[in-house]
């Protein structure tokens, strides 16, 4: 309710009168001074008295009644415009709502709209006291609601697993600035609080998970990794020291064909003291003694693929050759002569955009950068090192050593390129993908006749049978040919996929036929024995094979299916079809290539989550990085919006990378081509 204005008049003499008249600079509104000692509280800055009775408010002009208390005054302030007690001072609020005036005009918005608006910019209050530790309200008796409190403690315990935040980032006083600007009377959490609740949802989580893996997989269908990695939590001046962890994860196909990927558990590693630790992890990997009955051991194809390479980058001639180019890339950097001598030619080359890189020793993936800027400009770099003479130049050997190289190593990007897509994600794309490295490399060896250059082995025939990758790639409808295998070998192995049909049927069976905890009476109509050996032994198991038999024949007759598709969606859609065929391919296609996410496994440099896990200390790891893993897979199960790494969650995304896709396809066929076609050129890779 509004109310007009009061004339001064009848209530202060001629002399006040004529003073307020002064103060109030001629605005047409006169303006009340009442001498009285109740203007303590801060309520009276953001109000103006218009008589005794009734007052003005300062932000949105409105008039209100006054009866000697400031009740109605600070409830229209907190309600209206989110202002307390230890709000700014009334003329940055006057200057605030002018800000909004102008930015949003009131004949641009509704009644509702402006008392947003102005609510939004004159109620941004920052208490320093919630930022020292309290989150008090200043003199306010208004708090946060129990409800908001709650909504604000979920959101920061999300934001530190999902984001792998420190607890300590409770105590930071930056943190606690925002915090008290978005909700002053909120209570920040100390780190034991939130650990306490970090805790419980971990609890909660892992007993979903357990329930999930106990009802939703078939025996062996399961695949565990592990992965190794080193905190700089607590490391050196020098680098050196750092906890060494060990985190377990679990892969497995669900039932939605999605290629999900759990972690099980983090746990510090126990130090030995030895001098290459991580080679002697290889090695204890590599005993098959220490695995329980009916495992296989895998070796990771990104860090298979990453020794290899860099095996080769460390024989002589190589490493001289790139140690000599990071010189001449590192003089350029630090000599700024150098390096506007070296613009100035490649501008008058017409190659100004050209720039050299440096790589990373350890990543093998940045030494094709750093050749190819050597390269595109050996000319430019020639003629200014050698009218400088301030760093030796690399020899013509060096030269042609380097161009040699980039090919073979831009053939290995590729193949570490066509792994990381989320469809090759399964081990049944690594057998395939190392046959194209092998043929392209060895074409590449013999035109070019370089002598540091090696070819990549596959191993023989008959030991490959019994690989699960080479089961995993039959069981893959777009590499089910296996043409990287002579027909005999083929022939035999679906021999083998053959004993391992009767087998899970023979399984299946016996576990059909055990007796339950509450059995149900039922009636079974038997066959009529053909044999004497029937009524002896029962029923003869191998009565259904044809069955199963007649299944893996249609499947092998089943048109190829396209590279660039998923094998898990197609099994989806054809399951009914081969019931049989496809819980083998669901326990052979959860094996993933590689122990981490292949984004992950071969990035050119550390990806940022690997840098934050790393800076992370060691109290409540296990339980963030299970939440951080495992919130998303759980609560897309419960009807949630996360996907799976099969690309399931689709959207935007999806769409948008439909057409990198079909370039990189290109790319993909000289590396996983059936034919057999000479080696690509350098433009074509």
């Amino acid at each position: 309710m509004n109310f007009p204005g009061y004339s001064l008049s009848s209530s202060v003499g001629p002399t006040l009168k004529r003073r307020i008249e002064r103060l109030s600079g001629g605005m047409g509104r006169p303006l009340y001074c009442a001498a009285v000692d109740r203007r303590k509280s801060k309520v009276w800055n953001y109000y103006t008295q218009l008589s005794e009775t009734h007052v003005e408010c300062n932000v949105c002009k409105k008039q209100l009644s006054f009866h000697n208390s400031t009740t109605t005054m600070r409830e229209h302030l907190v309600r209206k415009h989110s202002i307390r007690d230890n709000g700014p001072h009334p003329t940055v609020n006057t200057m605030l709502a002018s800000a909004s005036a102008t930015l949003l005009p009131t004949n641009a918005l509704s009644s509702q709209d402006q008392d947003v608006a102005q609510s939004s910019l004159s109620g941004f209050v920052y208490n320093e006291s919630s930022s020292t530790g309290n989150g008090g309200g200043g003199g306010s008796t208004r708090s946060c609601s129990n409800k908001r409190a709650a909504l604000l403690t979920e959101l920061i315990l999300e934001m530190v697993f999902r984001d792998l935040q420190p607890l300590s980032l409770m105590e930071e006083r930056g943190f606690r600035m925002l915090l008290s600007c978005l909700e002053p009377h909120y209570h920040v959490p100390s780190p034991s609080q939130l650990g306490s609740l970090l805790w419980h949802r971990y609890h909660v989580l892992k007993q979903h998970l357990e329930q999930h893996l106990q009802a939703s997989l078939a025996p062996g269908c399961l695949a565990l990794c592990t992965e190794r990695w080193r905190s700089v939590a607590g490391c050196g001046v020098g680098g050196s020291g750092g906890q060494l962890y060990s985190t377990v994860s679990a892969h497995f196909v669900d039932k939605d064909w999605r290629l999900a990927r759990c972690v099980l558990e983090t746990r510090p590693i126990r130090e030995f003291g030895q001098p290459d630790q991580e080679q002697s992890y290889q090695q204890q990997e590599k005993r098959p003694d220490s695995l329980p009955a009916g495992w296989v051991a895998l070796h990771c194809a990104g860090d298979a693929l990453k020794l290899c390479v860099q095996e080769g980058l460390w024989d002589e001639p190589v490493r001289q050759a790139l140690a000599a180019a990071r010189g001449i890339v590192l003089h350029f950097q630090h000599d700024a002569n150098a390096a506007a001598a070296l613009s100035q030619k490649a501008e008058a080359a017409n190659k100004a955009g050209a720039r050299l890189l440096l790589d990373d020793p350890g990543r093998w993936a940045t030494a094709i950068d750093m050749c190819e800027s050597l390269l595109e400009l050996k000319w430019v770099v020639s003629s200014v090192l050698e009218e400088q003479k301030a760093t030796p130049n690399l020899a013509d050997h060096q030269w042609r050593l380097l161009q040699e190289l980039v090919p073979i190593l831009r053939t290995v990007r590729i193949a570490a390129a066509f792994l990381s897509e989320d469809t090759n994600a399964p081990i049944s794309a690594l057998m395939p993908c190392l046959h194209g490295v092998s043929r392209l490399l060895g074409q590449r060896m013999a035109e070019s006749g370089c002598a540091v250059a090696q070819g990549v082995i596959l191993g023989e025939e008959d030991v490959l049978q019994d690989s699960p990758a080479v089961l995993s790639s039959f069981l893959d409808p777009r590499f089910k040919e296996l043409r990287f295998l002579s027909p005999h070998a083929r022939s035999k192995l679906h021999d083998k996929v053959k004993e391992l049909l009767s087998a899970q049927a023979y399984t299946e069976d016996g576990e059909s036929e055990r007796p339950r905890r509450t059995p149900v009476p039922r009636e079974r109509v038997s066959p009529v024995p053909q044999s004497m050996y029937d009524i002896l032994l029962g029923e003869d198991p191998t009565e259904r094979m044809p069955e199963i038999h007649q299944q893996l024949e249609n499947y092998i007759a089943e048109p190829l299916c396209k590279r660039s598709l998923s094998p898990l969606n197609w099994w989806r859609a054809k399951e009914h079809r081969f019931p049989a065929v496809a819980r083998l391919a669901r326990k052979y296609l959860a094996i993933p290539a590689t122990a981490v996410p292949a984004d992950r496994a071969f990035a050119p440099r550390e990806t940022s989550v690997a840098q934050r896990r790393a800076t992370m200390g060691p109290q409540h790891l296990d339980h963030i990085l299970f939440l951080h893993q495992n919130c998303n897979y759980m609560e897309h199960l419960k009807g949630g919006h996360g996907g799976g790494r099969d690309g399931s969650g689709g959207g935007a995304n999806s769409s948008a990378s439909h057409g990198s896709q079909q370039s990189r396809e290109t790319l993909y066929q000289s590396l996983v081509s059936y034919e057999n076609k000479a080696w690509v050129t350098s433009d074509e890779l």
